[in-house]
């Protein structure tokens, strides 16, 4: 029977704070999540490896801190940008993860490209496989080899989709073409994109494991999952993380619509109403002669625009 090598995970964006769509005790459910993960990796005395963003907030309260601390497993990690003051890897040490990092519950990757036996860090079975990985706008190395027959995983922190980018100018990478960018790496455990998905180019595995728990409103139907590697044959298995459906409500963006929906209509009435123009000096002209500009400060405002 094949034995786990690592619990994946990313974006876990701890908070002490609600976020505006929840219902339930949210500190409660996350500790939840924390606990499931430790009690697999506990088990089969593994590390978690965790692509970015552990926190919401890169400074946060002497509680919240604790509290990841009691609750999470042992872990291996990348900062993403919500780890980080003013997105700056240089002010890590001014961040939460690092006092997580000092009282030893994370190995934190800083240094892009560092190679780490997990073997030599804990995890004493974990023999055939090295870590390596990339903070939050560090791009990763391509040309990285396997040492002495190891596999090597890498963790980066970039967007990353599975098929076209989310949004226009998202500028994401596609999940099979990074896979064959980055083809020194048997295993890459993505984070940033909230969406999970497994991607794949011949041997060669891409895990985005998605976010930790539902915050906005538009993750009713999102399912968390953690993703169990066996570095044995390079596979995976899901980890389904248990919810409550009903304690993620979409009010709060039903009333934002409606809100917008008025303001649309009020300018649709307007634009029935007046007449717009689209030139600007004719405009301009409109709001001058409107507003008793005076002479001077007018032929000021006529002389800058045709220099």
């Amino acid at each position: 029977m094949k034995k786990p090598s690592a619990l994946c995970a990313s974006d876990l964006h701890w908070r002490i704070d609600s976020p505006i769509c929840r219902t339930d005790d949210f500190v409660r459910a996350q500790i939840d999540k924390g606990l499931l993960a430790k009690s697999i990796c506990e088990k089969y005395d593994i590390p978690m490896l965790v692509g970015g963003d552990i926190f919401e907030y890169s400074k946060n309260w002497p509680e919240l801190i604790r509290i990841v601390i009691k609750s999470m497993p042992d872990f291996i990690c990348i900062p993403g940008q919500h780890d980080l003051p003013k997105h700056n890897l240089e002010l890590f040490t001014k961040s939460s993860l690092s006092v997580v990092e000092a009282a030893g519950k994370a190995i934190v990757l800083l240094e892009a490209g560092q190679i780490l036996d997990p073997s030599e860090l804990g995890w004493p079975d974990q023999k055939n496989w090295l870590v390596t990985g990339f903070p939050f706008g560090v791009e990763p190395i391509s040309n990285r080899r396997r040492k002495n027959g190891k596999r090597l995983v890498c963790m980066i922190h970039q967007l990353i989709t599975e098929a076209v980018d989310p949004f226009p100018g998202a500028d994401a990478e596609i999940g099979h073409k990074l896979l064959s960018k980055l083809a020194g790496y048997d295993l890459i455990v993505s984070g940033d994109n909230h969406q999970q998905f497994v991607a794949t180019s011949g041997d060669k595995l891409l895990i985005n494991c998605g976010s930790m728990s539902r915050q906005r409103g538009d993750q009713t139907d999102h399912q968390p999952k953690f993703y169990l590697w066996f570095a044995e044959d390079n596979s995976y298995e899901e980890v389904i993380i248990p919810i409550d459906k009903s304690v993620v409500i979409r009010t709060h963006l039903e009333t934002k619509k409606e809100r917008e929906n008025r303001i649309d209509a009020y300018i649709d009435a307007m634009e029935h109403d007046y007449e717009i123009k689209l030139d600007f000096k004719t405009n301009l002209d409109l709001h001058i002669k409107g507003n008793n500009v005076d002479k001077e400060t007018e032929q000021f405002i006529w002389g800058c625009l045709e220099e």
